[in-house]
């Protein structure tokens, strides 16, 4: 095999291995989230977000990865549950 016949098959490798790891799930508890993903679990836009994010009802710590905050996907999920049965309680028929 040249040289060149190998640089032409790295885009497609690439391309395949793009492919296999969507379809490797990670576990919701191994999960880490960016902002954009947080608020599109919760159904909200971002200045939404910020705004509850600076609620303090809004639990979920988020930790630092390089500029960025990341959050672990499962606090997300279980705080959103948490919210979502205290407001139903808390509401009167």
């Amino acid at each position: 095999m040249q040289t060149a016949e190998v640089t032409d098959l790295i885009p497609q490798l690439l391309s395949e291995l793009q492919e296999i790891k969507q379809q490797v799930k990670t576990p919701i508890n191994k999960q880490i989230w960016d902002d954009k993903q947080v608020a599109e679990y919760l159904g909200i836009g971002y200045s939404t977000f910020y705004r509850e994010m600076k609620s303090p009802s809004f639990t979920p710590t988020p930790f630092k990865v390089g500029k960025s905050r990341r959050w672990w996907a499962s606090e997300i999920i279980s705080w959103a549950e948490n919210s979502w049965k205290n407001a139903k309680r808390s509401k009167t028929f």
